[in-house]
């Protein structure tokens, strides 16, 4: 990871016109699936800075390139946001929709990344970086809704954050409930047409040959009042309380309109 690798990392991945996906670091099993590893902050021996610095020209650079059609808008980038996101970790508080002193480099990677990365985006929230698991964990230090005004801003951002697959994908299996809060917030989730036919669907998916159909209760009775057509019985297990969360996402879905009781969680500070 050094300044010469990170300058060839868009003229080479430009030099194959029918690349569809590329993984910027190597891969472990994990639950019966791959996990891209993070860039760590001393690889190399070097000092942090000079590697925050490495990340970011990277970072720009690609976003450039998804720009300006160097690399072409549908080909998947793995491994190179997990863990890094943004370093300005000091510009979001965990508020619903801060619009405040906004980090240049998350908004012009939410404005250039492919559409399905960027709604899959976490937020790097409350000056503390959390756990990386997959590539649904990326971080920007920017509120949920405002990273998915950003992709309704962008040609087919609307269409896909409505596409049922991708929201039962979302909310359902990866249980992101900041992503359902921000849909609801902006009043997207009476568009959303949902039917019996796109959950069995989804239920019958891949994804659930490797883990057990489960979701917790208070998701559950959300996405059903929220007129999705979800039954007990498409479920293996539906948590009960008390559900461990971190207290700065329960504030945070609480903020953006999620009717939560503190007594059915177990709040981890």
């Amino acid at each position: 990871f050094s300044r010469e690798a990170v300058g060839m990392v868009v003229p080479f991945l430009g030099c194959f016109p029918s690349l569809r996906e590329a993984s910027m670091g190597g891969t472990i099993a994990h639950a019966g699936r791959a996990v891209y590893l993070e860039y760590g902050d001393r690889v190399g021996g070097q000092p942090l800075l000079e590697n925050e610095r490495l990340m970011r020209s990277m970072l720009l650079g690609l976003a450039g390139a998804y720009r300006t059609g160097t690399i072409r808008s549908n080909v998947r980038i793995s491994g190179v946001l997990l863990g890094t996101g943004c370093n300005n970790t000091n510009r979001y508080d965990g508020r619903p929709d801060a619009s405040w002193a906004e980090c240049a480099q998350c908004v012009d990677i939410c404005n250039s990344f492919p559409l399905e990365e960027v709604a899959a985006f976490e937020t790097n929230k409350v000056r503390k970086r959390r756990a990386v698991r997959d590539r649904y964990q990326c971080q920007v230090c920017l509120p949920m809704v405002r990273i998915l005004k950003i992709v309704m801003s962008r040609t087919g951002g609307k269409q896909l954050l409505l596409d049922p697959a991708f929201f039962l994908e979302q909310v359902v299996f990866y249980r992101r409930k900041c992503y359902f809060a921000a849909l609801k917030l902006l009043n997207l989730l009476p568009l959303i047409d949902i039917d019996r036919g796109d959950i069995k669907l989804h239920m019958a998916g891949e994804h659930y040959k490797m883990a057990p159909r489960c979701i917790e209760g208070y998701l559950f009775d959300e996405l059903v009042a929220a007129g999705i057509p979800l039954n007990k019985e498409d479920f293996d297990i539906i948590e009960k309380p008390p559900f461990r969360i971190e207290e700065s996402l329960f504030n945070e879905m609480v903020a953006l309109g999620i009717q939560l009781k503190r007594k059915d969680f177990d709040i981890l500070v």
